[in-house]
């Protein structure tokens, strides 16, 4: 598509991604209503009815009159007051998204700098695509068990390490137990996990992928994840990178720190 034209300033200016012209509509597809979540705007890529029409700040190219300049003004002024904008409405496909309502409601967002806005989401996934299709599966299960939405994963699989942790959590009540974990554990961990030297060591994961990851691993080596400040459990996930690659070596000092952070003095047991 040939990029657009400013009126005004006679300047090339770069559309927005259509959704008709990404999504490959004679391959088998399903349809999944993913409800209300919060989502991120710099994962908003285009749109499905104003192919054309926006370029990427989701601005109007060719409309200037009166009207349009009054609809921004409100959304802008609503905006930089923090009122409460009505969720958008967004098809999902491929880890992106696509704008079926509310473009000017992304534009302000992007001007004002917000990082995440309110959208009602329908996620497209072609038949053929079965790590996508499971990994949604995975995903809807995650967030229909535990209420929690806002948790975004580049690799969807993880979700099922994320409601085992989720279940591991103390509580009698599954509201109990996620608001303890997503607020006591997940949220500081991914906090420290984005500040520390893991980011660059996994570039493209998100810090919830990395939790992820450090999960799977003392799950692995040790039966679960040790009770100690997870600045700590990350200094050890970084100490597993200097080990040799065979299971046997690599699994000596694990289970050795787990019995000493456990204060267990029985055996090791290098069979399990």
């Amino acid at each position: 598509m040939d990029p657009g034209r400013d009126g005004e300033r006679g300047e090339m200016r770069r559309l927005v991604r259509c959704f008709q012209e990404d999504f490959i509509k004679n391959s088998p597809y399903v349809v999944l209503d993913g409800g209300i979540r919060v989502i991120e705007i710099s994962r908003i890529v285009g749109t499905v009815d104003k192919c054309g029409e926006l370029d990427e700040n989701f601005r109007y190219i060719k409309r200037k009159d009166n009207v349009e300049r009054s609809r921004w003004m409100r959304l802008e002024h609503a905006a930089a007051g923090y009122t409460f904008l009505p969720p958008i409405d967004v098809y999902m496909y491929r880890g992106v998204y696509y704008v079926v309502d509310g473009n000017r409601r992304v534009a302000v967002a992007k001007v004002m700098k917000m990082e995440y806005i309110d959208a009602n989401v329908k996620e497209y996934i072609h038949r053929s695509e079965e790590g996508a299709l499971s990994g949604a599966m995975l995903r809807r299960r995650f967030e229909l068990e535990t209420g929690l939405k806002s948790i975004s994963l580049t690799h969807e699989i993880g979700y099922r390490t994320l409601l085992d942790e989720v279940m591991k959590y103390p509580g009698t009540e599954m509201s109990e137990k996620r608001k303890g974990w997503y607020s006591e554990v997940f949220l500081p961990a991914c906090s420290l996990i984005e500040s520390s030297e893991l980011s660059p060591l996994y570039p493209g994961l998100t810090g919830g992928d990395i939790f992820v990851l450090i999960a799977r691993f003392f799950n692995d080596f040790m039966g679960g994840m040790p009770q100690e400040d997870f600045r700590t459990i990350i200094s050890a996930f970084m100490f597993s990178h200097t080990l040799p690659e065979r299971r046997i070596w690599r699994k000596f000092p694990f289970r050795f720190l787990g019995r000493l952070m456990s204060g267990e003095e029985r055996s090791l047991d290098f069979q399990r």
